[in-house]
C-alpha cells in the first residue's frame, strides 16, 4: 500500500461504506480484513457454497473489529437481485469476488456456472446502478492451464 499514499491517507482519514462479494472466501475476507483495519465499513455477501464462515470470524478478529459494529454479514447468494439490492444499498464501492471457481466442474454444469458466475455479476451491476454506487471493482484470475480460480 505504501506505492499508494494519497489512497491510504483517504481509506485512514475518511471512512466509507463497501461491499465485498464473497467475503467468506480467501480475497474477500482478506480485503473485508484490510478495509476494517483501516476504519471502514463492511458489508460482506456470500452464500457460503465455497466460502467459510471462519473466515469472516478471522477477518473480524485480525482487523480488531470483534464487536462487529463496522461490519454487517449477509448470508445470500448474488444470483438473487433482492439481496444484490439489500447489500447493495448504502454503499459507496463494491468489491465484487463471489464466483464459482472451478473449470472441471464447470464443464458438468454450465448452466448454474453461468448463472453464478455471469448473471450474479449483472445483478450487482444492476443493483449497483440503481443505488449510485461510485465504483464496481471486479476481479479475476485466467485459467489458462485449466486449473481453478476467480
Amino acid at each position: 500500500m505504501t506505492r499508494y499514499p494519497e489512497i491510504l491517507d483517504g481509506l485512514i482519514h475518511g471512512s466509507h461504506r463497501w461491499l465485498v462479494t464473497g467475503a467468506a472466501g480467501f480475497i474477500g475476507s482478506h480485503l473485508t480484513e484490510a478495509l476494517l483495519s483501516l476504519g471502514q465499513n463492511v458489508t460482506g455477501l456470500d452464500d457460503l457454497s465455497t466460502g467459510h464462515r471462519e473466515n469472516i470470524s478471522a477477518a473480524l478478529r485480525e482487523s480488531g473489529c470483534t464487536d462487529g459494529k463496522n461490519f454487517t454479514f449477509i448470508n445470500g447468494s448474488i444470483t438473487n437481485i433482492s439481496v444484490c439490492r439489500e447489500a447493495v444499498r448504502g454503499c459507496e464501492y463494491v468489491l465484487h469476488h463471489a464466483a464459482l471457481a472451478s473449470v472441471p466442474e464447470s464443464m458438468g454444469d454450465p448452466v448454474h456456472y453461468n448463472n453464478v458466475n455471469v448473471s450474479g455479476f449483472v445483478n450487482i451491476l444492476e443493483a449497483s446502478h440503481e443505488y449510485s454506487v461510485k465504483k464496481v471493482v471486479y476481479a479475476s484470475s485466467s485459467a489458462v492451464y485449466g486449473g481453478g480460480g476467480a
